[in-house]
């Protein structure tokens, strides 16, 4: 697993980028490692207040078939990881 940790996160010194990996890996259990590894939580709850106004609806705009295709695809993925 050390092999894969190189964050990108600006200039470090040496010894603050090994304090940085060695911080990721004690906490490597909490990062997913692919997009199917990511999930749900019912931990946070969040409302959008709007008063007495109605929600905004506004019409489906158009996308180029190019990224309708990677728009279709993700939504087939995403359905089958639940």
């Amino acid at each position: 697993m050390t092999q894969e940790i190189n964050p990108k996160v600006g200039p470090l010194t040496t010894d603050q980028g090994a304090q940085f990996r060695r911080l990721l890996l004690e906490f490597a259990d909490l990062f997913a490692k692919d997009m199917t590894q990511l999930g749900r939580t019912d931990l946070v709850v969040h409302r959008i207040f709007t008063d007495d106004r109605p929600p905004i609806s506004s019409r489906p705009y158009m996308v180029p078939l190019t990224e309708q295709t990677f728009i279709n695809e993700e939504v087939q993925r995403m359905l089958k990881i639940n």
